[in-house]
């Protein structure tokens, strides 16, 4: 048996576990996707203190749903990051987020050569003119390397859709970045 067979029959086995309500087993399953539901978060709310509450809402919400999860079921990455980025969309809908909204206190950049900082300076402001789906997709895509069809299923359309937000994103993001042409899969 290969090694990813094991961890495809380790997984399912939580899963179904998750389901019964073991929370062990769903912390387990959970565990390896909050770093990337985090970055998800501050791809779309761009504050760090929302994100972490979106990502503590949205594992709330998967608990409550897991058993929505269908047996046989080989990742539960995409149902995990659509939560996020539903939870993420649903914050920004609030009244509060649009009037309390701070900027980023928790900037490191300052080790950074001047030069990188300014490139990622800008690529921060072309970013912030996009609209968080398109954020979403694009960090999805190059920032978590997603396979597409798990991108749509996070961004809840079908592969076809997500590949064309995708390539509709970066055809707003180069402009302003002055990018040559990128291949879109």
């Amino acid at each position: 048996m290969m090694i990813d067979e094991v961890r495809l029959i380790q997984h399912g086995d939580l899963v179904e576990r998750a389901r019964a309500g073991d929370r062990g087993a769903f912390e387990a399953l959970l565990a390896p996707l909050t770093v990337p539901g985090y970055r998800l978060a501050v791809t779309m709310l761009r504050d760090s203190y929302e994100a972490e509450d979106a990502v503590q809402e949205a594992s709330l919400r998967a608990w409550k749903r897991i058993g929505q999860v269908r047996a046989g079921v080989t990742s539960v990455r995409p149902w995990f990051l659509a939560i996020v980025a539903n939870q993420c969309r649903s914050m920004r809908r609030t009244r509060w987020f649009s009037v309390l909204r701070t900027d980023n206190l928790r900037n490191t950049d300052e080790q950074r050569p001047e030069e990188e900082l300014a490139q990622s300076e800008d690529l921060r402001r072309a970013l912030r003119r996009l609209s968080p789906e398109d954020r979403a997709v694009l960090f999805m895509f190059y920032g978590l390397d997603l396979p597409i069809d798990e991108v749509a299923t996070a961004m809840g359309m079908r592969p076809a859709g997500a590949k064309s937000r995708l390539y509709r994103a970066l055809a707003r993001l180069r402009p302003q970045l002055n990018l040559e042409e990128v291949p879109v899969p």
